[in-house]
């Protein structure tokens, strides 16, 4: 750790060079600010959570995990042998409080409260994400194709259908398909596939990591900088805050902290705890595949498919282990070979196998908002399985915060405070 004399800077410090990272420093450039961006790896490393995910920009999913019954299903999951959910026993004592929290979250009234924040988060973002789409020239790699949910049972179809009014209320389009609609639309889809439910208001990033990349090229030609640290702790000072680095300490007023799944390790070095915990996400690659147009998820199976611009992406489940266990293939190997009834003639051969670490706190809402106690500090994580989808409203509002503006939608939902006293 720097332990030297701090070295001061103005610009306006973000841990943190993701998607939600790299969007709230551009909508900081937009209204002037100057950005230091700071990240133990460059933005689009593979080691980024905002690497690997499935692409999909789905503004239509709002319902947090935690709703009536979610703890009977997760157990009842757990003893299945294609599970997509997964717990290494050895971390569940660790685990335990933020089960409890996810627990309580799980009532009607909050379950419901939670989706309404959710999805007035979701919406925003969608025509955020449409306004940055067209201002970042990025229609080469962000495709409105929607994508679709894929059913084998009618009980699992209606039960989506059941969902529509929400949607409706909020604009966003959809459109139930029979089997035959499915396979007119992507012929590659199996015969078990008896209904569809295409999502169309829907984005595509044909290669998430190519999207990172030139967001953070477009801040580096507006002056933005980025160095490549591993931020090892936060101290408060009377000024703001001093951030110590592996090899230099930094002093700054304003500082932002978008540092995912990690950022709770920094908040306990201010005497912070949150409940935030990590949903271990993995993908397989395979080959290419021109004839599959948009993402599919088959819902029973929990597979999502997207041929992504370097092969064919398969994302499955969540591990529940923490950041540190090594990675256990295992459950997406099986789930792997899902995928021939599934798209039967296509090549499966696995190419690469990745694991990334989804930052989720138990009512499936991110934090976004000022610090209560330490003044300069502003924080954006905790987005669980919609960091892509919801980054763009992300950066908006943090700028808006930061400079002191009403923000666009209301962001009391996300505040850091509703999860009490979180001092250690």
């Amino acid at each position: 750790m720097g332990t030297s004399t701090p070295v001061h800077t103005h610009q306006h410090v973000i841990i943190g060079a993701g998607i939600i990272g790299l969007m709230t420093a551009w909508h900081l450039q937009q209204a002037g600010k100057k950005v230091l961006l700071i990240d133990r790896v460059l933005p689009g490393d593979r080691n980024q959570t905002s690497y690997g995910n499935a692409g999909v920009l789905s503004f239509a999913s709002f319902r947090p995990i935690a709703e009536p019954g979610a703890w009977q299903q997760g157990l009842q999951g757990l003893l299945k042998p294609n599970s997509a959910l997964k717990i290494r026993w050895r971390y569940l004592p660790t685990l335990s409080p933020w089960l409890w929290a996810f627990l309580k979250e799980s009532r009607r009234d909050k379950a419901d409260a939670n989706a309404s924040a959710i999805l007035a988060l979701n919406n925003h973002s969608k025509t955020c994400w449409q306004s940055a789409r067209q201002t970042l020239q990025l229609s080469d790699l962000v495709e409105a194709t929607g994508w679709i949910k894929l059913f084998e049972s009618d009980a699992a179809f209606q039960a989506q259908l059941k969902q529509t009014p929400l949607l409706d209320s909020a604009g966003l389009g959809w459109q139930a398909l029979t089997g035959h609609e499915v396979r007119d639309l992507e012929p590659e889809i199996g015969p078990a596939i008896q209904h569809g439910f295409w999502q169309k208001d829907s984005l595509f990033l044909r290669q998430p990591h190519h999207v990172i990349q030139r967001l953070a090229e477009v801040i580096r030609e507006r002056g933005g900088e980025f160095r490549q640290e591993n931020v090892q702790a936060l101290q408060k000072t009377q000024e703001g805050l001093t951030i110590h680095m592996q090899h230099q300490s930094l002093a700054a007023t304003q500082v932002s902290l978008c540092a995912g799944a990690f950022s709770q390790r920094l908040l306990a070095t201010v005497g912070d705890n949150v409940p935030l915990e990590t949903e271990r996400g993995y993908h397989i690659m395979m080959p290419g595949c021109d004839t599959l147009t948009r993402p599919i998820m088959h819902v029973e199976k929990q597979i999502v498919v997207s041929p992504m611009l370097e092969g064919l992406r398969m994302t499955t489940g969540e591990e529940l282990a923490g950041l540190d266990a090594p990675a256990d293939y295992r459950m997406i190997q099986r789930k792997h070979k899902l995928l021939t009834a599934l798209l039967p003639k296509l090549d499966r051969t696995i190419k690469t196998q990745w694991l990334g670490f989804r930052p989720s706190l138990p009512d499936s809402k991110p934090i976004i908002g000022r610090h209560p106690r330490i003044q300069g500090l502003t924080m954006a994580f905790g987005h669980g399985h919609l960091g892509m989808t919801q980054s763009a409203a992300t950066g908006e509002l943090m700028s808006q915060i930061i400079l002191g503006m009403d923000t666009a939608i209301d962001t009391e939902p996300f505040s850091f405070a509703r999860f009490g006293n979180t001092r250690q």
